[in-house]
């Protein structure tokens, strides 16, 4: 399982010796998105992140309000699907805060409860959506997620015995995933190839992507 801790989380399952008609990919929720908005918020947009996960550690996680976020319609959704901030964003956010509060909750309890929504809600997703599917035998994480020990820890975690690595166990940079995978469309898209997966995307077809706008040499 690939893992994109990005705003959104995001996973690709990669069956061995399977086809691109086997790939799964679809969102799990929120990735760091959540937590980005609790930060801002709690510190009047000084800061926009929870920097080496400091916030979320010195909380405690809220299991009734853990409990009540992961009852989210959305989790219940079967892949394919999509989300973004426009559901789990700054409004999300700040309604959650207002929820936490309410509850008597310190801000650092609510940053910790809302990394472990992200990391539950990811092991939930592998647990239902991908294991009947068949055999996962790591998760490879990468996004910038994977510079929140705390967010990474509850992960671990979550996933149980199942080993969790990152990106740089197969010798490519994390912060330059995104720049290879967009590089890789873009050369399918200039050779005339198709560059989606319809079984990640609900497609009903495989398609060259994007648009070559000509250009002019000054």
């Amino acid at each position: 399982v690939m893992l994109n801790l990005g705003g959104m989380a995001n996973l690709t399952w990669l069956p061995a010796g399977g086809g691109l008609e086997d790939v799964l990919a679809f969102d799990t929720g929120p990735g760091n998105a959540v937590i980005d908005a609790l930060v801002a918020l709690h510190t009047d947009g000084r800061e926009r992140f929870d920097r080496d996960g400091a916030r979320a550690r010195a909380g405690k996680v809220s299991e009734p309000l853990l409990g009540s976020l992961l009852s989210d319609g959305f989790f219940d959704l079967a892949p394919p699907r999509s989300t973004g901030r426009e559901r789990f964003g700054a409004a999300y956010a700040r309604v959650l805060d207002e929820r936490a509060r309410r509850m008597g909750l310190r801000p650092a309890d609510t940053i910790a409860t809302a990394t472990e929504l992200t990391a539950a809600s990811v092991a939930a997703a592998i647990e239902r959506f991908v294991r009947p599917c068949g055999r996962v035998d790591v998760v490879v994480a990468s996004g910038g997620g994977v510079r929140n020990p705390a967010l990474m820890e509850a992960l671990a975690r979550r996933l149980g015995s199942l080993r969790l690595a990152t990106l740089d166990a197969l010798g490519v940079d994390p912060s330059a995933k995104e720049a290879l995978a967009f590089a890789c469309l873009a050369h399918r898209t200039l050779l005339g190839l198709p560059g989606n997966v319809p079984a990640a995307t609900g497609a009903h077809h495989a398609a060259v992507l994007g648009r070559i706008t000509p250009g002019r040499l000054a």
